[in-house]
């Protein structure tokens, strides 16, 4: 008995033979259903829609295609192919669904839906998780996955493209609501090159940028040297740059041109103590060239010359009554109140006292802290040594000239005492 008001029964030996065949008047096969179930629709000849699936969507699905069991695996395949029409080349859709409950394969994602062609059946790859795989990631282990071999290809495994002479390309890391994000951003100038750059940023402002000429900006987007770092510096924890040291030893920075193993170092070494801290200036060919104490103290390997040359000068006059000057300036011994300084007997010089006589050799900083150019008081010595010299050389002529004067008295009184004894 029928089972439907079509029912269309029966044995056909033959396997190109048709269970049902529909032409139209010029012989053209407008839908057919062959003996092995495949539904085949339309003519190669005519260029509309050949197959036309009408519903309202609304609870129904417009098309579904279903696979059978494989082999009892739990394994369902379901594929959708693009072909011509010898079906030698082809695109095609595939989904697999794991779905009978088999032990591990009853995970969502070894469940996926792939594109691919004919020579490559998965070239991009969604499982059941959300992760897309493209090229050779058949099993994406990220939410976008390109595995390609990159020196075999010879192309980029992710290019972003702007289009446009003056172009830019951006992708953009943001939370849930976008509001808050991170970005790469790619900017091209065909007519200006060098104004090209990359940069990454924060929610609009570019944090690190670089530009062709390999000029690096930390804190700006426009590096103007190899390292460019801008950013407000208020000494309260933000520095512009940090080297820390994973030991208890030196933080180094080196600086090295092409001469094979020469090099200066600049090397800090933080303690607990002050007089054990210091920032050494080294030179791997002659060792600490300057080191500085945490405690204020110096120490130079060689000697500290300053500018001196007269062609650098104007308003040059000579100092004038330099000794009387220094015969109100006093040398003393003394002892730092601040614990943390030098805690050894110093000898030295009163800024206040240097003030009064000289002033041009005392400075005095923003909290009023006053300090002496210690090298400035040896021109004043040296006038000094000079004037005093000139008084001993008055000194000892005038001397001389007494001495003469008593010489002579001496004589004369000699040459009348002999003349009185002569007349007696």
């Amino acid at each position: 008995m029928p089972q439907a008001k079509l029912e269309i029964r029966g044995v056909n030996v033959l396997s190109n033979y048709n269970a049902l065949l529909v032409k139209n008047i010029s012989n053209d096969s407008l839908f057919r259903i062959s003996n092995a179930g495949e539904l085949i629709a339309g003519s190669k000849s005519k260029g509309y829609g050949q197959l036309q699936v009408i519903n309202n969507g609304n609870q129904f699905s417009h098309l579904i295609l279903k696979g059978t069991n494989d082999n009892n695996s739990g394994s369902f395949f379901t594929r959708a192919r693009f072909a011509d029409e010898t079906e030698s080349r082809y695109w095609q859709l595939r989904s697999r669904v794991y779905g009978n409950g088999s032990g591990m394969m009853n995970n969502s994602r070894n469940s996926s839906f792939s594109i691919g062609s004919d020579s490559l059946p998965d070239m991009i790859t969604v499982d059941g998780t959300g992760k897309i795989g493209i090229a050779e990631s058949f099993i994406p282990l990220a939410y976008l996955d390109i595995a390609v071999n990159f020196q075999a290809e010879g192309v980029p495994h992710l290019m972003l493209r702007g289009t446009g002479v003056n172009s830019q390309s951006i992708q953009a890391f943001a939370n849930i609501s976008g509001s808050d994000y991170w970005y790469l951003d790619s900017r091209h100038y065909a007519f200006d090159p060098a104004s090209s750059s990359f940069n990454i940023g924060y929610n609009g402002t570019a944090k690190l940028s670089l530009r062709p000429s390999g000029n690096f900006g930390i804190g700006t987007g426009d590096p103007q040297h190899t390292l460019h770092i801008k950013t407000n510096s208020s000494h309260a924890g933000l520095v512009h740059m940090l080297l820390e040291e994973s030991e208890e030893d030196f933080s180094r920075i080196r600086f090295q041109n092409t001469i094979a193993n020469r090099y200066w170092e600049i090397g800090s070494f933080s303690q607990n103590l002050n007089n054990s801290s210091e920032m050494n200036f080294y030179y791997n060919n002659s060792g600490v060239i300057l080191s500085l104490k945490g405690d204020g103290n110096a120490t130079l390997m060689g000697n500290l010359t300053q500018l001196s040359d007269a062609r650098l000068k104007k308003n040059i006059t000579l100092i004038r009554d330099a000794l009387p000057a220094l015969m109100n300036i006093n040398g003393y011994r003394y002892n730092w109140k601040d614990p943390e300084k030098d805690k050894t007997l110093q000898v030295g010089l009163l800024a206040q006292e240097i003030e009064k006589v000289m002033p041009e050799l005392v400075i005095e900083n923003n909290d009023g802290i006053k300090s002496v150019n210690y090298a400035g008081m040896i021109p004043v010595l040296i006038e000094a040594f000079k004037e005093q010299q000139l008084e001993i050389k008055a000194l000892i002529t005038e001397n001389k000239r007494q001495s003469k004067m008593i010489k002579q008295l001496q004589n004369e009184i000699l040459d009348i005492d002999l003349k009185g004894k002569v007349k007696h």
